[in-house]
């Protein structure tokens, strides 16, 4: 009984030092709920039995306290598998520390170990919780790893695959090497082939992914560059031509200048427009211009931008193309049903908060429109067997699309959530 009581405030103190930690470098605010406090409670008391039966738990701590940790604070699971690990490869080096002090002052005093294994084995659990409480309560320490946590959460999965892949190799390592007397051979080599092979395929997956969004996003970028590019160009040249044509009224008559101020008016609609687009954010500016230049002497276009931050941050590469495919979709029908209205009105609002980026298109319209129908198979306000781009982008839920008719005005709202 002396022995379990032992066993259980080691394995408490030992879990309180750890979830300590955690709950310093995730930043986690206020205490703990009755639901983690419950497993808390039910995880000390199995790693105590565990111990007191001689049970190896090395395990049990990656079944254990990613449970405990998600129960006190809901983060995403790269994240979760980045402070188990840091967590636990700072436990380890402690515990082999520690050892090696209780070996060298047994040897100095000539003291028995064995005799007075469970009183070393505690007092060593105290200094090791209070390191753990040192780490977490120092802003220094704290700190560093919590930006070791950041880098490592932001890094691309490929290179963070391949990270998980060498920790877990060294992790296995140890644990063969502790328990080669209990591990038969053939077992051995079919656990280390599974995963070998199951990590390799994991490594591979997302490196393909990884290249073909690096090409994406390096095509997009080319893309957007030459819409601008020919944007200034055009802006350059208008200029010109205008002030050229200022020129010309000069000496002209009547007939001449009047012919002249119609034509300025009727093309230099774009250019405040055009200063206008560069404030859209990079990645949405080259397709919004590519959709609507077109339209600019037939449609009052107005841009409102809110958005400051760089949208390839914040959204993932899917997220991003299933945004891009509903915006284009939307823009191709507001233009269209906003040519056949009488106001011809389409507005683009950009904006965003903390968890989403919202794309906002409102347009007049002519037509009667059944909103409810809208999204259906082959209903559309143009005619028949039509409505097919509406009804396609609207069940991609990775960016959600709202339809809505306010005040004569058709609004489409897409909204996709960032990425933390």
């Amino acid at each position: 009984m002396k022995e379990f009581i032992f066993w259980l405030m080691a394995c408490f103190l030992s879990t309180y030092g750890i979830t300590f930690l955690f709950c310093k470098v995730s930043e986690v605010k206020g205490g703990l709920s009755y639901k983690s406090m419950f497993i808390f409670v039910i995880g000390v008391l199995y790693l105590s039995i565990s111990k007191y039966y001689g049970n190896k738990i090395t395990y049990s701590y990656f079944i254990f306290y990613p449970i405990l940790y998600y129960s006190i604070c809901k983060i995403k699971l790269r994240r979760m598998i980045i402070i188990t690990l840091i967590i636990w490869l700072i436990g380890t080096f402690l515990d082999l520390i520690s050892m090696l002090f209780s070996s060298l002052v047994c040897l100095i005093f000539n003291i028995d170990l064995i005799k007075y294994y469970n009183v070393f084995t505690l007092s060593l659990s105290v200094l090791v919780v209070l390191v753990f409480i040192i780490i977490g309560s120092w802003n220094k320490t704290r700190n560093l790893l919590i930006k070791v946590i950041n880098y490592l959460s932001d890094i691309e999965y490929s290179n963070f695959t391949l990270i998980v892949f060498c920790i877990f190799n060294f992790i296995l390592a140890l644990c063969i090497f502790f328990n080669l007397d209990r591990i038969k051979v053939d077992v051995l080599i079919f656990i280390i082939i599974l995963l070998l092979v199951f990590s390799f395929i994991l490594l591979i997956k997302f490196r393909i992914n990884d290249v073909e969004n690096k090409k994406y996003l390096k095509t997009l970028k080319e893309n957007n560059d030459f819409y601008i590019r020919m944007d200034d160009e055009n802006r350059i040249f208008k200029h010109n031509l205008i002030a050229k044509l200022s020129s010309i009224k000069s000496v002209s008559n009547k007939k001449a200048i009047a012919l002249i101020d119609d034509f300025v008016i009727k093309n230099n609609k774009g250019m405040n427009y055009s200063k206008k687009m560069k404030t859209i954010p990079y990645g949405l500016n080259g397709i919004i211009h590519q959709k609507t230049y077109p339209y600019l002497e037939d449609i009052n276009f107005k841009l409102i931008n809110k958005i400051n931050t760089d949208i390839f941050k914040v959204l993932k590469p899917r997220r991003y193309n299933v945004l891009v495919e509903k915006l284009m979709v939307s823009l191709d029908n507001a233009i269209e049903s906003s040519l056949n209205s009488r106001n011809k009105v389409v507005v683009i609002s950009l904006y965003d908060d903390e968890e989403n980026i919202y794309v906002e298109i409102k347009n007049s319209f002519a037509h009667i429109i059944d909103v409810d129908n809208l999204g259906s198979l082959n209903y559309s306000t143009k005619g028949k067997r039509r409505g097919l781009g509406l009804f396609s982008i609207l069940r991609d839920n990775e960016a959600t699309l709202k339809v809505m008719v306010v005040n004569n005005y058709f609004i489409s709202l897409i909204t996709a959530r960032k990425q933390k």
